[in-house]
């Protein structure tokens, strides 16, 4: 039937949001199992979450799969997968054949999952307009210096300068990465003057503050 043809992808639409809402964060939700999804797009049993410290895209907290199925990295490709089995439970309902079916849920997850994160990392950045290449290298940057994920993007959002954020970041960083940050935030600086806006510009500030937590809770305490 048509109209659960069309549930199965608005919960596949909504799931793939909610995955991008999360590794914006830095959110691990830590066992996406399919009975810890909902039709509704949110999660249930948050026993096993946490919150990124340095910035490591294969941490999983307390997971044991050999294939760091519930890691960071991995979240989107669970939340689909969670989707894809959803899709073949309803088959009796939404009559599509299971391939086709499939394949349906494969696009509009990652169609939405890709618009979703651009949009969502666009808002942490405090850009207008969407810049995928920008955030890649990013997180590259941020893996490879050991930097601590809510705090690189609060340097970010309270800095008034280039000069101002590379100190604030390359104090928390690894020693010997100053040349790659600087390298990075001229990239960022020259996306902000080809939007006619700057560091000190109020807007930018208060777009980040809203996407940007100031504090999470730390590995350590959810330990205790």
């Amino acid at each position: 039937a048509p109209r659960y043809h069309s549930f199965v992808l608005e919960v596949t639409r909504r799931t793939s949001r909610l995955a991008a809402s999360w590794q914006c964060l830095g959110a691990v939700h830590g066992m996406l199992n399919t009975d810890n999804m909902s039709i509704s797009g949110l999660t249930l049993d948050h026993g096993s979450f946490a919150f990124l410290d340095h910035f490591d895209p294969n941490f999983a907290r307390h997971a044991k799969e050999p294939d760091s199925r519930y890691c960071y990295r991995n979240q989107p490709q669970a939340a689909r997968w969670a989707c894809e089995r959803l899709a073949e439970a309803l088959v009796p309902l939404h009559c599509t054949q299971i391939a086709d079916m499939l394949r349906e849920v494969t696009a509009a997850f990652d169609a939405e999952y890709s618009a979703a994160f651009d949009e969502g990392m666009r808002r942490k950045l405090g850009l207008r307009e969407k810049a995928p290449r920008l955030v890649e290298d990013l997180l590259s940057l941020m893996e490879r210096t050991d930097a601590d994920w809510t705090c690189t993007f609060q340097a970010l959002t309270t800095a008034s300068s280039q000069h101002e954020a590379s100190l604030e970041l390359c104090r928390r960083c690894r020693a010997g990465t100053e040349d790659e940050w600087e390298a990075w935030l001229r990239q960022y600086t020259e996306m902000l003057v080809s939007e006619s806006t700057s560091w000190q510009h109020a807007g930018r500030a208060e777009a980040m503050l809203a996407s940007n937590p100031v504090v999470v809770p730390r590995e350590w305490i959810l330990d205790k």
